[in-house]
């Protein structure tokens, strides 16, 4: 799943209201796990999912064109995961 907010709407807290409402959901509805892939330098996703009580699984230096990476200069993805009773939401 992929989310994004316009930039017009950024920062009002709908990221999160979603998340929230989705996450809490699917937690009912029995999945024990959530796990995603954030870039780095994405402050405003990485604060949000920090907020909602993932944790840092994995570092990977990205050196190659790819998924997340069209550049030619290296980034670093994060692996982040949410465990049921580790949810705050």
């Amino acid at each position: 799943i992929g989310a994004d907010i316009h930039p017009d709407l950024r920062g009002r807290g709908y990221g999160k209201q979603a998340y929230k409402q989705f996450i809490s959901e699917w937690f009912r509805d029995g999945v024990k796990k959530f796990t995603l892939k954030v870039m780095a330098d994405n402050k405003r996703a990485l604060n949000l999912y920090l907020k909602l009580g993932f944790k840092l699984v994995k570092a990977e230096l990205i050196t190659r064109p790819g998924e997340f990476n069209d550049n030619k200069y290296p980034e670093v993805s994060l692996d982040m995961e949410l465990d049921k009773e580790d949810w705050n939401g």
